[in-house]
């Protein structure tokens, strides 16, 4: 029998601002703002590089670094120029709003203008871990098969308390070196997850479920 595209993305469900893959480890998806480093001086350089270098140094956990390349879709910029454009009460405004955003229509048709967009990827395994633990991880896999919904839910956040011990640490870090970390919340991981997942979708549609309004459901 066939598979489903869904069995190969090894993603279970996203909640608590935490993806849960398959395997029972989780992730948490910091974005990260970038630096103008080839304007700075050759000192500040050189701090920004000691301050990375004490960084990777100073983690006793895995982390992914992740620099995403999307071509930018402006039509939500257009459709905001075109709105402007009709409610402008200066006919010279007006044309000239026009004439701009020919331009812009014009310069993205003939040229790919691509964004970045830049993230830290921090990881929790200890339920992996327990997997790979030799005969004493077989008896607790056996024993979380008999645990309840309740208490499966309580060790969720108690493994989610130390993901996020472990995100606090990266973002204190990293904000010393003037670079801004932002946790992603549920609706932007899923978001992300489905831009990656539907690349020529997302440049053309938006999600049809409001992920707002996605109801937030108990680890099973």
């Amino acid at each position: 029998m066939a598979q489903s595209s869904q069995s190969f993305i090894p993603i279970k469900t996203i909640q608590n601002d935490t993806v849960i893959l398959k395997d029972g480890s989780l992730r948490a998806v910091l974005t990260v703002s970038s630096l103008n480093f080839a304007l700075m001086s050759e000192d500040e350089q050189n701090a920004i590089i000691y301050r990375y270098q004490e960084f990777i140094n100073s983690l006793d956990n895995s982390i992914q670094i992740v620099v995403q390349s999307r071509r930018l879709n402006i039509k939500e910029y257009l459709r905001l120029l075109d709105s402007k454009k009709i409610e402008q009460p200066n006919e010279l405004m007006a044309t000239q709003l026009k004439e701009y955003a020919e331009f812009v229509k014009t310069l993205t048709e003939t040229t790919s203008i691509m964004v970045k967009n830049f993230y830290i990827i921090v990881s929790f395994y200890k339920l992996e871990a327990l997997k790979r633990g030799g005969a004493i991880g077989k008896i607790k896999n056996i024993l979380w098969s008999k645990t309840t919904k309740q208490e499966k839910n309580e060790i969720f956040l108690q493994e989610k308390d130390q993901l996020w011990r472990r995100v606090e640490f990266v973002q204190q870090v990293l904000r010393g070196a003037g670079v801004r970390v932002v946790p992603l919340k549920t609706a932007e991981l899923i978001e992300l997850y489905y831009s990656l997942y539907n690349l020529d979708l997302a440049e053309k549609m938006e999600l049809a479920a409001n992920v707002e309004n996605i109801s937030i459901q108990n680890v099973q």
